[in-house]
């Protein structure tokens, strides 16, 4: 195993996201590419996950069906987690307002779906860089 390789499979990546086929492909994609994916539907299991699991990374859609992103980044970003280099969002939304809000409440990235597993690693390895 690279060294490279050791560091991104000790990477813990919480992935927040309702629909079930996005939710798949992302985590076989980063799991594919070394990732410790730990995936979550709701919000409330989100947040669950980033307290016990004390992630590096933090991926989330917008639109869960308990909590908006917004409310969910505040949170994360709010709780002061040991070792949380970044949150990202994933959204379906362009609006330029919404994106304000979600960057203000600590996303460090934004991408807009649809959203290849392959922009998503590499906005994970920018942050971890």
């Amino acid at each position: 195993m690279n060294v490279r390789h050791a560091i991104v499979a000790a990477t813990p990546v919480v992935v927040v996201e309702d629909d079930n086929d996005t939710l798949e492909l992302y985590s076989m994609s980063l799991r594919a590419a070394g990732y410790d994916v730990r995936p979550a539907r709701t919000g409330a299991e989100a947040l669950d996950l980033v307290r016990r699991v004390h992630p590096r990374v933090v991926v989330t859609d917008l639109t869960l069906p308990d909590l908006g992103g917004v409310e969910l980044c505040k949170a994360v970003s709010d709780a002061g987690l040991p070792g949380l280099e970044a949150l990202i969002v994933v959204s379906g939304s362009g609006d330029q307002d919404l994106l304000s809000g979600v960057r203000a409440a600590g996303a460090r990235d934004v991408l807009v779906k649809p959203c290849l597993p392959t922009d998503l690693e590499a906005a994970i390895r920018r942050a971890l860089s």
